[in-house]
């Protein structure tokens, strides 16, 4: 027969219910918090729960503020703040041990499980999958199970059944709630600083590894439609944040002025395109190098990127113009130039030593900039998606220790090696390439195609793009879900015919005593009978990487360049691929 609660009730029945409601809403989070946060609620939980056995001791009044202020501070220096969703999830977990420790009314027992409520509901800030959906309903059943408990005091089986049947009433309402309540596109709980930091992995920041971890990932970052031919794939440049100060393990961006219209004007060919950008919840919009003007409630920076009045919380979608053939940068002012010199002093040493020998070798930047190029291009560095931690001195540690990076390795090294050589030189963040659909030139970009490239300054030719490792993304180079493995074939029997070899005669690449077959296959030098012999290609080295995603390979170091608006062919030294300038 159910009866309101009494007093001693209330310190003991209910108290049983709120225990367990709270323990298993705090089981979930155990795993992503602290080890020492963890200890303490399960050990505030345990105490109070020891101490029903008796009569329980009301603590004095100024005890719970003082511990409350103590949570505070903990949190603040685990943390370094109270606010965001760890920081957040962490505050409300001792928060509730703490309530827990002062129930001695219904009310309280309200408050502990709204608390409860909250970090059940905090669970799918970190992962949406069927077993924290099970944790979830775990817990709001022992959650209603506690209200009851306030009203009707049953066995525990009855309880239970009680609670299911109310759960299946509420249902039909939430799933009204569900189709009727509008959804926002802001952030949850009004945290904007967290809300969005997985969405990009671009920031205005970067040190050695931030992208090779974006580059895994497929979510898209962007779509672009072209009415006409979009351009080719070598002048497929998203520009995002430009980083020019260095500290020596990071590199950040510099403060720019702004304005209405670009800081250059625009020159040849030019390619229409709108735009759809997902929210990033950052003030900069990707453009295509080099934009025009006329984009909506857009800014334009001195170092060409494209910034919004505030951050892009939401998507968005607005039309641009490109024209990758402009000459930017011809009148750059001195103080961004001496920006883009400046080193942390001491660093670096052997690249300051390979720098100071480039320039006394060669005297002319341009020429400089080229035998960088080619030195680099046969230094035998490897491309990796994980790459091997870097010391103090990371364009050292890059070039001549570990030999292996990602795109942020190459651009960073580079800079730092074309600055010790007193070349005016920066690194700039974004996107290179994207997956275009050929029926209506619609063109998607994802986070696996984050990239940087360096830019370096030349007198009379201003801002030029510079790919140190020479890598343009190609459809190969994206991201694709795995595929199941090819079958290997058996080999043949010795002394069988290779039928596409038979079928391609090999023809002279003019070069005595050496042919090629067109299918590709490399071939030993013309024996005195005149016939080639086939030959195995050479392995090339490369890094030791365990788990790869599919579709990505190793970047040819043979393809360093100079890139830019007037694109020269890959062969030559570095002298006359800089003919041009």
């Amino acid at each position: 027969m159910s009866r309101p609660p009494t007093d001693a009730t209330l310190a003991r029945y209910p108290l049983r219910w709120a225990a367990a409601c709270a323990g298993a809403t705090l089981l979930p989070h155990l795993p992503r918090l602290p080890m020492w946060l963890g200890a303490l609620a399960a050990l505030i939980l345990a105490w109070r729960v020891l101490g029903q056995r008796t009569t329980p001791t009301p603590l004095p009044r100024f005890i719970t503020p003082l511990l409350a202020i103590a949570a505070g501070i903990l949190i603040l220096v685990q943390y370094g703040t109270l606010f965001g969703k760890q920081a957040g999830i962490a505050l409300l977990v001792l928060l509730l041990g703490l309530k827990y420790l002062e129930c001695q009314r219904p009310r309280d027992i309200h408050v502990l499980v709204l608390l409860c409520f909250f970090l059940q509901l905090g669970q799918f800030l970190d992962t949406q999958s069927p077993l924290t959906g099970l944790g979830a309903l775990a817990g709001c059943v022992l959650a209603t199970a506690t209200l009851l408990s306030l009203h009707t005091r049953h066995p525990v089986r009855a309880q239970l059944r009680t609670t299911g049947v109310l759960m299946l009433q509420a249902l039909p309402f939430m799933v009204v709630l569900f189709i009727l309540f509008p959804r926002i596109p802001g952030p949850l709980w009004g945290l904007p600083a967290d809300a969005f930091s997985g969405r990009t992995g671009l920031s205005d920041s970067m040190q050695p590894g931030a992208i090779s971890e974006l580059s895994q990932s497929g979510e898209i970052a962007f779509r672009a439609e072209f009415p006409d031919a979009p351009p080719p794939p070598a002048q497929r440049y998203w520009r995002g944040p430009v980083l020019t100060d260095f500290d020596g393990m990071r590199w950040t961006g510099r403060h720019t002025a702004t304005a209405d219209q670009p800081a250059y004007t625009p020159d040849g060919r030019a390619y229409a395109y709108t735009l759809t950008l997902e929210a990033h919840n950052r003030r900069w919009l990707l453009a295509l190098d080099y934009p025009a003007g006329g984009i909506p409630d857009a800014r334009y920076a001195s170092d060409y990127t494209v910034l919004s009045r505030d951050p892009v919380r939401q998507r968005i979608r607005y039309r641009a113009t490109a024209y990758p053939d402009s000459r930017v940068g011809l009148d750059a002012p001195a103080e961004a130039l001496r920006a883009a010199l400046a080193l942390p002093p001491g660093s670096n040493p052997r690249t300051r030593a390979l720098a100071a020998t480039l320039s006394e070798r060669h005297p002319q930047p341009a020429v400089r900039v080229a035998a960088a190029i080619d030195w680099l291009r046969n230094a035998d560095l490897a491309y990796t998606l994980r790459p091997p931690r870097l010391g103090t001195d990371s364009a050292d540690a890059f070039l001549f220790d570990t030999r292996q990076g990602f795109c942020e390795h190459f651009a960073s090294a580079f800079v730092i090696l074309m600055r010790a050589a007193g070349v005016p030189a920066r690194v700039v963040t974004g996107y290179q390439g994207g997956e275009l659909n050929p029926f209506d030139n619609a063109m998607v970009v994802r986070q696996s195609d984050a990239h940087a490239w360096a830019e370096v300054w030349l007198a009379g030719e201003g801002w030029r793009r510079v790919e140190p490792h020479g890598h343009q993304r190609t459809a190969a180079h994206r991201w694709r879900p795995r595929r199941r493995p090819a079958r290997r074939r058996r080999p043949a029997p010795a002394g069988t015919p290779r039928p596409h070899l038979a079928a391609h005669p090999a023809r002279s690449l003019g070069v005595p005593g050496q042919c090629v077959e067109p299918m590709g296959a490399r071939l030993r030098p013309e024996s005195a009978a005149g016939t080639a012999q086939p030959a195995r290609a050479p392995r090339r080295r490369l890094a030791p990487d365990r788990r790869r995603p599919a579709g990505r390979h190793r970047h040819p170091a043979g393809r360093t360049g100079l890139v830019g608006p007037a694109q020269h062919p890959p062969g030559g030294s570095g002298a006359s691929r800089l003919a041009a300038l």
